[in-house]
């Protein structure tokens, strides 16, 4: 009876302190995986491929 509490408690205590490092180191991992550009690039980036037209488009169905 003794054992099972102790193992519950140390349980509980490991996932308690998991779950803390994973929400410290979280936002670390996050930052280190998104990409940065520079300003250089993100304006090729727009001048190569453009934003989209806002142009209204209009599209037919054909009964063959």
């Amino acid at each position: 009876m003794a054992t099972q509490l102790i193992e519950k408690k140390l349980e509980f205590i490991v996932k308690k302190g998991v779950e803390d490092a994973l929400k410290a180191q979280f936002p670390k991992m996050r930052a280190l995986l998104t990409l940065n550009i520079s300003i250089e690039e993100q304006k090729e980036i727009e001048r190569l491929y453009r934003r989209p037209s806002k142009k209204a488009t209009r599209s037919f169905k054909l009964a063959v």
